[in-house]
């Protein structure tokens, strides 16, 4: 198998990606890095190449995979909790202490599956700042027919033997055999 194409942070993906309006909190998108991210999924989705997006980059395949994204949201600049399953779908644990620092939360649609979910409601507002109550808002998705793989949170953040990173360290090695990836990029 192909190495994943891994996406890293940034500034917010511009709305008219996902047919929205800015938000009044959104940050100035950088026009020239989206165009080229999203040509770049799109040609390693139809390669049948795997793509792992972290922050940023994990917002941009919810788009990329028809999804959108809760423009602005309370609560999510901060560590919180991560509810963990299994590709099964069983729960498998609970991990404090995840690092996140992102103010959009994905909307994803299609065929996925969450795998990763905060551990508390949050309150989202959509592009004319209307507030909506979420709970389980999506942390990590997977899309298993374009093999992408999205995590909001921050696992360059956190110590590479934190919880979370080993978790999903074990969720890549399940789906694209590769042995510790978060820990060789981290190396702390």
């Amino acid at each position: 198998m192909n190495k994943p194409l891994l996406l890293w942070g940034g500034t917010d993906i511009g709305s008219s990606y996902y047919g929205q309006r800015p938000h009044r909190f959104a940050n100035m998108p950088e026009v020239n890095r989206d165009r080229i991210e999203f040509a770049a999924v799109n040609n390693y989705i139809n390669d049948g190449i795997p793509v792992i997006g972290v922050f940023r980059g994990g917002q941009l395949l919810c788009v990329a995979n028809g999804g959108s994204l809760w423009q602005h949201s309370e609560k999510h600049v901060r560590s919180h909790s991560i509810m963990c399953n299994k590709l099964d779908g069983s729960f498998d644990k609970t991990i404090e202490s995840v690092a996140a620092g992102h103010h959009q939360i994905m909307n994803p649609s299609g065929k996925y599956i969450v795998l990763g979910w905060a551990g508390f409601e949050t309150t989202v507002y959509d592009e004319y700042d209307i507030p909506k109550q979420l709970s389980d808002t999506p942390e990590v998705v997977w899309w298993p027919d374009t093999n992408c793989l999205a995590v909001q949170p921050h696992p360059e953040w956190m110590i590479s033997n934190h919880p979370f990173n080993i978790w999903i360290d074990d969720i890549i090695k399940e789906l694209f055999g590769i042995h510790n990836y978060f820990k060789e990029i981290i190396r702390a």
